[in-house]
């Protein structure tokens, strides 16, 4: 790949039922053989499934032969995503900044959050923290530099939906998507709103009360934020033309990966 890759989103695309999205990443890590995978289209908790991701390599990811087809059985199809934070974490994180740009570690208890765990890059736009949330709600540092555009929180310790925030919704604050699902943008619980219920800061992401947002204590939860880089990634909103080539969307360079969601319907 050219890259050590700290996030790797595999998906099986041979059958016409599929098997579930499948997602590794360095700071949730492995069970000693294995990565441990959590499913975007499902609310299921964390697991690990045997011979499936096994390694990350400085290079790539390696692959055990995988009976279940989740992401490497034999004569299926795949294919997989992947993005570069900071490494795998080792040791306190220390001060992230336009000097030292990238790292992986521990971040000292803050915000109501405890366990904090943290691989970023600002150069690439990306942190992936991991944390034990509190029933009031967390304050994460994520690091990047710059406020983020694109925000997932998971719960993996209990099955919750996937709350997501993006720059672009109408309102900075308390409304959210789901992965999982096809809502349309959404509103939380108000006063005060229990999912993202302030808008990120430049240093910041704020997750609210609910069980799936940071706001469940004893709960172990993965958050995944990234920020537009100039040339590596660009977040922003359309409206739809109906017709062929009616809407155009200028990312500012050649996209590989595209992600769209319709956020005023199902």
């Amino acid at each position: 790949l050219g890259l050590a890759p700290d996030l790797v989103w595999i998906k099986e695309r041979t059958e016409t039922s599929g098997w579930h999205h499948q997602i590794f990443d360095s700071v949730r890590g492995s069970d000693g053989t294995n990565y441990y995978q959590i499913e975007p289209n499902r609310t299921n908790i964390q697991g690990s499934n045997a011979n499936s991701l096994t390694v990350l390599t400085n290079d790539g990811f390696k692959l055990g032969v995988d009976a279940g087809e989740y992401v490497n059985k034999v004569d299926k199809k795949y294919i997989a995503w992947v993005w570069k934070a900071g490494g795998a974490p080792s040791g306190s994180l220390g001060t992230i900044n336009s000097g030292n740009p990238s790292g992986a570690g521990t971040i000292a208890d803050t915000g109501n959050a405890t366990n904090i765990t943290q691989s970023v890059s600002q150069t690439s736009g990306f942190s992936i923290t991991k944390f034990t949330g509190n029933d009031s709600g967390v304050s994460i540092p994520h690091n990047l530099g710059a406020t983020p555009n694109w925000i997932i929180i998971k719960n993996l310790t209990n099955a919750e939906f996937w709350s997501v925030w993006h720059s672009g919704m109408t309102n900075s604050a308390g409304h959210y998507l789901k992965l999982n699902d096809n809502i349309a943008e959404t509103m939380g619980d108000a006063s005060p709103y229990n999912i993202f219920p302030t808008a990120p800061s430049s240093t910041l992401v704020y997750g609210g009360g609910e069980d799936s947002n940071g706001g469940k204590a004893n709960n172990d939860f993965i958050m995944y934020a990234w920020k537009a880089v100039l040339g590596v990634s660009a977040f922003g909103t359309y409206t739809g033309g109906g017709s062929s080539n009616s809407t155009f969307a200028n990312c500012g360079f050649f996209p590989r990966f595209i992600m769209t969601k319709r956020t005023d319907d199902v």
